[in-house]
């Protein structure tokens, strides 16, 4: 598994999961703490693959359009930013679990400091 998150500002799947298990305590966990923590995982790691439905595409777009109405810059270079810092090629191929992650990028961004 690949991990598609900054991991200064987030945890991946796995290492939510070995944090999870660190943070029980035991040497040997009960299996049904086992089971609990491999269905989050699981879940963890489908958000992450799956892309973003029609919603989060539609936000997505509607803050990059904001984003560069609001700093009179073009939506394509806001666009290549967002795709070149989270290493898709479209949009449309980021993770569903990472939605709120790139709004957040969105909110924050400041173009001024990537062109100049």
């Amino acid at each position: 598994m690949t991990d598609t998150f900054d991991s200064k500002t987030s945890l991946s799947p796995d290492e939510i999961y070995a944090q999870a298990l660190e943070q029980l305590g035991f040497d040997n966990p009960p299996p049904a703490v086992l089971r609990l923590l491999s269905q989050g995982l699981v879940a963890l790691r489908e958000a992450d693959a799956k892309p973003l439905n029609e919603r989060e595409l539609s936000s997505i777009s509607s803050m990059i359009a904001y984003v560069a109405h609001n700093q009179k810059v073009p939506e394509d270079l806001v666009t290549a930013v967002l795709r070149a810092s989270f290493e898709v090629d479209d949009i449309k191929n980021l993770p569903s679990g990472s939605f709120q992650k790139a709004i957040n990028f969105l909110v924050d961004l400041e173009m001024d400091r990537v062109i100049n």
